[in-house]
């Protein structure tokens, strides 16, 4: 103990604490915060939801279970949803329950709108409003939170504002898809309902999951590599090997910038995807926003 706090003093005393190894510093601890809160994000999914972000790849087979005989009072935080709900003119069909491995079943409230052919359904404070067209053909609009995908035969768009602007920008929608694919799909009873949303689950659940599974999966790796990066370089790498930049700089500022460097890539990823999920969720609304003002 003795002697190895003398050779401890030593290395410290040996560190030239320039302007630019200090910036250095600096940057790196920057880096290791970004880091850190990523991995704090990580740990609150938990073990549990790791395995169902994976398990979520057989979402497409879970079969919705009609539990409508039960009853089951709506939560407080779908119960404004509701109301709004039945303001528009939807009147309830039924609830659904859908098991997933690992965390509690997720009850959903069913409502229609028969004369519209809307169907809508509320869980978790989430509205989502549907109209099936042919047979694969599916129009999607949620609130608050959601997708935004356009393809040929499927449309998932979000609106953050209000259950009523999610409605109308959703009529709006249906008038478009009714110009190209034909009258929609009339949804009366939980019958239909089922019907329905199975065949819109096989064919797009995966689809409207694969944002959230790759942003998920992209953290993790990201957070793998930082952390690996910030351990394994000042282990491995020799800044001796660069003779030219030792004319210019110490090999404690070329460590401590290659860090910085190599670690980047792993924030940048973490830090565009969630600005890039933001993004996306509020596209629509904006979208919305800017046809009403014009």
């Amino acid at each position: 103990m003795d002697t190895k706090l003398p050779s401890l003093l030593a290395f410290f005393e040996e560190i030239e604490f320039t302007p630019l190894f200090i910036l250095g510093l600096l940057l790196l601890a920057l880096s290791i915060w970004e880091l850190l809160r990523s991995g704090y994000k990580i740990l609150k999914i938990g073990w549990r939801g790791w395995v169902n972000i994976f398990l979520t790849l057989g979402a497409k087979n879970r079969q919705p279970v009609d539990i409508s005989h039960l009853s089951v009072p709506p939560l407080p935080g779908d119960q404004k949803n509701i109301a709004a709900l039945k303001s528009l003119g939807f009147r309830r069909l039924g609830e659904v329950q859908i098991n997933s491995p690992f965390r509690p079943p997720l009850t959903g409230w069913v409502f229609a709108h028969v004369e519209n052919h809307v169907q809508a359904e509320t869980a978790g404070r989430r509205v989502g409003f549907s109209t099936h067209f042919q047979e694969k053909t599916l129009l999607v609009t949620d609130f608050p939170n959601g997708e935004h995908i356009e393809d040929r035969n499927y449309q998932s768009h979000t609106i953050t504002t209000s259950v009523e602007d999610a409605y109308r920008y959703h009529l709006q929608q249906i008038e478009k898809f009714s110009r190209k694919h034909g009258p929609p799909h009339p949804i009366r009873t939980m019958t239909d309902y089922l019907h329905w949303e199975v065949v819109g689950r096989k064919n797009y659940a995966l689809r409207k999951l694969s944002r959230w599974i790759t942003s998920n999966i992209v953290r993790l790796a990201a957070f793998i590599y930082g952390s690996l990066v910030l351990i394994l370089t000042p282990i491995f790498f020799e800044p001796s090997e660069i003779p030219f930049i030792s004319e210019f700089v110490s090999s404690r500022e070329v460590l401590v910038y290659t860090m910085i460097l190599l670690t980047s890539p792993a924030i940048f990823a973490t830090r565009y995807f969630s600005r890039w999920t933001a993004s996306q969720t509020h596209k629509d609304s904006r979208l919305l926003r800017s046809r009403q003002l014009g």
